[in-house]
């Protein structure tokens, strides 16, 4: 069940990408998944009985990482490099955008683990913004973007 789940991030992004859109329509889709994936109260009780596991178990934690986080973060890489050969420009390597994008919502996953939420805000406003605020360092705000120009250059 811990590695198989059919509501990995894998399948969330391909999801998300198969609707189309624009760069930002597509991230703002995965965002969204990945949010209510990722914080869901069986994903956090999952990742506190990994996280016990894995401090005596290194395998174990290999197998759990190589199934979840690598998969993931392997899909958003593919899909960078699809827009990048597609000629849209960003500013870094698909390899770094996709670490940096998914950073974003495994952070709020460890505060909700660790810290059971205290002081964490789930806002779409709050996923909103910080995707804003990726797509402005990814250099993917433009006109095929709902992200303005205003926006980037007054954060």
């Amino acid at each position: 069940m811990i590695f198989d789940s059919p509501n990995s991030g894998e399948a969330i992004i391909v999801s998300a990408e198969a609707a189309g859109g624009s760069p930002a329509d597509i991230l703002y889709r995965i965002g969204a998944g990945l949010q209510c994936h990722l914080l869901d109260a069986e994903s956090i009780s999952l990742v506190r009985i990994v996280v016990a596991r894995s401090m005596a178990d290194r395998d174990f934690a290999e197998l759990f990482f190589e199934r979840t986080v690598s998969r993931t973060r392997a899909a958003l890489q593919r899909l960078f490099a699809r827009w990048r050969a597609q000629g849209i420009a960003m500013n870094r390597s698909p390899e770094f955008l996709a670490e940096l994008f998914l950073d974003l919502f495994v952070s709020d996953m460890h505060v909700e683990a660790i810290g059971h939420g205290i002081g964490a805000e789930r806002s779409p406003a709050r996923l909103r913004a910080r995707t804003d605020f990726f797509l402005c360092g990814a250099g993917l705000s433009d006109e095929r973007t709902s992200v303005s120009r205003e926006f980037c250059e007054s954060e």
